[in-house]
């Protein structure tokens, strides 16, 4: 019983570290989605954008539909995770100028 006890605190406060955890990065106000929508633009060879690029870039410009895009821009509008979708187009975006190179 005192190990099944051990194991309930000790889960649980692994679990509440991992929350919390992904709380300050994902709220942190610049910087995280930025960073990672920059992957594409990295010199060299990466594993990453050769991985996922066109994929990533039918998904944004073939499969949502142009209207969310000009909702995301229309500042009237209040979108959930307006941040997360903008990193989202700029991750493709950022691999439409990978292509270029």
């Amino acid at each position: 019983s005192k190990t099944i006890f051990t194991l309930l605190v000790e889960g649980t406060f692994g679990f509440w570290a991992g929350w919390r955890g992904y709380q300050l990065t994902s709220s942190q106000t610049e910087g995280t989605y930025e960073a990672v929508a920059k992957i594409p633009l990295c010199e060299g060879r990466s594993a990453v954008s050769d991985g996922i690029c066109a994929e990533w870039i039918d998904l944004t410009y073939n499969k949502i539909p142009p209207a969310f895009w000009r909702n995301l821009d229309d500042e009237d509008k209040m979108l959930r995770d307006d941040r997360t979708w903008k990193a989202v187009r700029a991750f493709a975006d950022n691999c439409v100028k990978r292509r270029s190179y």
